[in-house]
């Protein structure tokens, strides 16, 4: 997660990402995304659970567009 956070300071220096934008918290939030699709992947199936991540992961990044 550090490697992730640090990516995302870096989308928030180019302005990709908000100026407030808390990379931890951005980083925790998109790693427990990935821990809930293989979860639910190897108990549900992948498609079905690749669908939820990725409608996940897009709510999740548009709340922190500028």
């Amino acid at each position: 997660r550090r490697e992730l956070a640090r990516a995302i300071g870096m989308a928030v220096d180019t302005g990709e990402l908000c100026a407030d934008c808390d990379n931890e918290q951005l980083a925790f939030e998109i790693f427990g995304v990935q821990l809930v699709l293989q979860h639910d992947a190897r108990l549900f199936g992948w498609d079905g659970a690749m669908a939820h991540a990725e409608r996940a992961m897009q709510r999740l990044l548009e709340s922190y567009y500028p």
